[in-house]
């Protein structure tokens, strides 16, 4: 899912009105938050960074230039980009009461994002722990005897 494609679902809901330029940065905004929040506390993150020459990776780069830039988080999530373009867009036009609501709205989509990737990707404490050795323990020390 691209930058275009928010883009585009947004102006068919009539809630456009931002140039594209707006646009491209509340969503670089966006995912810049959930990929150093969220993406970069688990293990898997280089699936969303840069394949280098080397076979190395580095990170993403902030801010998205292009709005055929692909999004981190996948279609079914859709709406928390189009929820935080709303906001924007109910700033730029000067609508509080709109934007609380569309605030509450892009939040709940938010905690719907986190828990899905939460529950779907290993945290990297977790990781560390899982391929940390496996010591051996035998003899007294293990079985508690040993005058200790």
């Amino acid at each position: 899912m691209t930058i275009r494609t928010i883009i585009e679902r947004v102006w068919k809901q009539g809630q456009g009105a931002l140039p594209d330029s707006v646009c491209i940065r509340c969503l670089s905004e966006l995912d810049e938050s959930i990929y150093e929040d969220i993406v970069l506390r688990h293990a898997g993150a280089e699936s969303y960074m840069r394949a280098q020459p080397d076979g190395s990776y580095a990170h993403r780069t902030f801010p998205y230039t292009a709005d055929g830039q692909t999004l981190i988080a996948p279609r079914r999530f859709a709406k928390m980009y189009e929820w935080y373009l709303r906001m924007e867009a109910d700033v730029q036009r000067d609508e509080p009461e709109r934007y609380v609501n569309d605030l509450q709205l892009f939040e709940q989509a938010y905690r719907q994002f986190a828990a899905w990737y939460n529950e779907t990707h290993t945290p990297i404490h977790a990781a560390a722990i899982q391929a940390a050795p496996q010591y051996v323990r035998s003899g007294a020390y293990a079985t508690g005897i040993g005058g200790i």
